[in-house]
C-alpha cells in the first residue's frame, strides 16, 4: 500500500537525520511519521518513529516532552499487544533517565521491558538486560546486576556483533570493579 510505504519511507529520512545530527529537522520528520502512521495502516512503524523521537528529543535537551510522547507511546504498544514495540520504547524511555543518572527511575522501566518474556530471543531484551544492570551496580544491587550483566554478556556474544559485546563486556568488568573485584573486572575490561 503507497501511504504504508511512504511513511516508512518518511521513518527512514527521519532516520538518516538522527545519523547525520540533524536533530531539529529529525524531530520534525519523526512527529509528521507518528502523526500520520496509523492513519496509514502502518502502526508498528509509527512506534518505531516515537522511540526514535524519544531519543531526538531527549538529545535536544527536551526531556519532559520525550518522557510524555513516550509514556503515550508505550501505553498505545501495550494496549495493542505489541511487546516488541513496547519493549522498544520501554528501553529508550529507560535510557533518557538513565544519562540523566536517574538509576531507581530508569530500572523501572528496564524492569518492565524484561517482564515482556516474548521478547527475550531479540535484542532488545539483551539491550534492557545490560541497562537494568548497569542501574543495579549504581544503586549499589552487585549481585543482581553481576545476574543480569552475566546474562546481556552471552545474549551479545551469541548474536556477534562486536560493539554490543564489548559494551556489555565493559559495563560487567565496570559492576566487578564498583564491588572491589580487580581480578574479576580485568578479563572483561581486557
Amino acid at each position: 500500500d503507497r501511504a504504508r510505504l511512504e511513511v516508512r519511507r518518511d521513518y527512514l529520512r527521519g532516520y538518516e537525520q538522527v545519523v547525520r545530527n540533524q536533530l531539529d529537522r529529525a524531530a520534525a520528520t519523526l512527529t509528521a511519521v507518528s502523526t500520520r502512521a496509523d492513519a496509514a495502516g502502518a502502526a508498528g512503524t509509527g512506534r518505531e518513529a516515537e522511540a526514535l523521537l524519544g531519543q531526538v528529543l531527549y538529545r535536544l535537551d527536551r526531556p519532559d516532552e520525550a518522557n510524555a510522547r513516550l509514556t503515550a507511546a508505550i501505553d498505545r504498544a501495550h494496549a495493542a499487544r505489541d511487546d516488541y514495540g513496547e519493549a522498544s520504547l520501554l528501553v529508550t524511555a529507560g535510557m533518557g533517565r538513565l544519562t540523566r543518572k536517574r538509576f531507581d527511575d530508569a530500572l523501572g522501566y528496564f524492569e518492565r521491558a524484561l517482564a515482556l518474556e516474548s521478547v527475550s530471543g531479540d535484542m532488545v531484551y539483551a539491550t534492557a538486560l545490560s541497562n537494568a544492570g548497569i542501574c543495579y551496580a549504581r544503586l549499589g544491587e552487585f549481585d543482581k546486576a553481576v545476574a543480569v550483566q552475566t546474562r546481556a554478556v552471552a545474549a551479545y556474544d551469541a548474536r556477534q556483533i562486536p560493539i554490543y559485546i564489548e559494551q556489555s563486556h565493559g559495563e560487567l568488568g565496570n559492576t566487578y570493579a564498583l564491588m572491589e573485584e580487580p581480578a574479576k573486572a580485568l578479563p572483561y575490561l581486557e
